[in-house]
Order: structure tokens, then sequence, then C-alpha cells
């Protein structure tokens, strides 16, 4: 009996992937349509995959798994510097996969330099840079890492740019670990640029000055507006409001101004914010851009 093709959306209905190794475990939940005893089923679609399938052939059969070959994970060139510490530098990557990008991986001074990722994704990790790294003219193009990438205020940050659709959201804030040196970005360097990112964005701690973002996606909230609350609620914005929760953010960590993403235009929430920004603009003479 020849083996059955069937389309991946079919594959992703019959198997629960989830990574081991260097490969997938495929979970097989068996149906009745391609109930077949040691046969090769071919995957088409995105990649083709060849596996086998032991399934029963009367009852239901009990879950059983197949391990999957994948593509093999990228190696980031990390190499020593004379100060002790490990530099990444002049990595030009296009849909590279890793299995996490975390940094620094050990108590040893990291410095990421003129690199960039384009369509780069990794496996079971997410991207998280913390304190004793230094990036440096380093571009984020649609880096599928998860639900975020997380950066921590400490982090050197000099020309970040992070653009494209994935991930979802980006945040740069305190992780809250004391004794830790916060980065000094000085106000006329340009430290982060979201111009040309789509999604949601939560940034706390870096001067507005050091910040390119794009106004019709993201908001600038100052934290000196706190002083002026009273006319916030007057102007009926109040303290549990979207803007209001925002600046709470901003002032609760000390912080001179924060950036965050608008909601998304479909949402009803965005009409709402629109509309209190605009009161603000008008009736206070605050910016948001």
């Amino acid at each position: 009996m020849a083996a059955k093709p069937f389309q991946l959306a079919d594959c992703r209905r019959l198997f629960t992937c989830c990574t081991w190794g260097s490969g997938i475990i495929a979970v097989c939940h068996a149906s009745r349509k391609y109930r077949q005893r040691g046969r090769t089923m071919k995957c088409t679609g995105e990649r083709v995959v060849r596996f086998l399938v032991c399934l029963q052939v009367v009852r239901p059969s009990p879950v059983i798994s197949t391990v999957l070959p994948i593509k093999a994970m990228t190696q980031l060139p990390l190499i020593p510097d004379s100060d002790g510490g490990i530099v990444l530098e002049g990595l030009d990557a296009n849909g590279e996969s890793y299995e996490q990008f975390v940094f620094p991986t050990s108590q040893e001074r990291v410095t990421i330099r003129n690199c960039s990722f384009v369509n780069c994704c990794t496996t079971i990790g997410t991207c998280q840079i913390d304190f004793g790294t230094r990036i440096e003219n380093v571009v984020f193009e649609n880096f599928a890492c998860g639900d975020a990438i997380h950066i921590d205020r400490s982090v050197h940050l000099s020309n970040l740019i992070i653009r494209g659709k994935k991930p979802s959201k980006v945040f740069v804030k305190p992780t809250g670990n004391e004794g830790q040196a916060v980065a000094n970005h000085g106000p006329d360097a340009i430290a982060l640029d979201i111009s040309g990112y789509q999604g949601d964005v939560e940034v706390l701690g870096l001067p507005a000055t050091t910040v390119l973002h794009n106004p019709e996606r993201h908001i600038c909230v100052h934290g000196n507006w706190n002083e002026r609350s009273g006319e916030w609620r007057a102007a009926g914005v109040g303290p549990l409001s979207y803007l209001g929760i925002c600046l709470k953010k901003v002032t609760l960590g000390g912080h001179e101004c924060g950036f965050f993403g608008l909601p998304k235009r479909r949402s009803k929430l965005y009409e709402e914010v629109t509309t209190e920004i605009q009161i603000l603009t008008d009736e206070l003479g605050l910016s948001f851009g």
C-alpha cells in the first residue's frame, strides 16, 4: 500500500510538537482517517517531512510519539576580547535558528557589535539581554523569539534598531535586580530605534531624545506630568485609564519618560485612547509625540 500524502495543516491537527535535543517530538493523536501500520506518510506544505506512524488498526489508538529532524541550530561566533569579556561582531544573519538568545550566558561581559539578525528565530528560548551586555549598531528585523524581546535597563544601547512585526512585544525596562548600574546614555546619542517596529512596546528609563519612535504607533509619556494629575482627572482622564496606567509606570520607577505602544486600531480601546490624547493635547497642551 502506497504512502498517503497529506497537507501540513492535517499534520498540525494530528500532531502536537515540542522541541527536544536536535529534533521535534511529535505526539500523535490517532485519527481513523489516517490509520495505517508501519507506513511512512509524507507531509507537504512549508517543508517535506518523512516520519513513521504506528497507529492501531481497529480501536482509537493510544498517544504515541516520534522524533522529527529539524534544521540544526546555528551557533553564535563568540570570541574573547582583550578585556576579558566576549564579543559577537560583524555577523549578518538571515533566516538562522538559535536555541535561545540570552546574554550574558555567564559572568563575562558581552559586547554585540555591528550585527544584524533578519528573519531569524529562537526555537525553545526567548531573547533576554541583561546586565553586563553592550549593544552597538545592531539590527533585529522580524526576530521571532517567543512573546517578546526583553532588554534590561542596565544594558548599554547604542543604535539598536528593532523593526518589523516580530516579536509581538519589546520591553526595555529595569528587571528589579538590585546593585546593577544603570547604563548612562548621552542626550544626543540614539540608543534605540523602534520607528519601524509594528508591535507593542514598553520602554522605561531611556531619555526621550535617545529613542526614535513612530508617533502613529507609539506614545511618549513624561514623568513630570504626574504633577498635573488633578488636571488629568478634571479633563476626564483618570488614573485607571490607559494613559493613567502608563503614567503610573513611569512615575513609580522614577523615570524621566516612557514609551508605550498604542492599542491596535481594530480594538475598542484605540478610539478611547486617541480621544484622551486629543483632550490632553488640546486642554493641557501635552505632547505625546
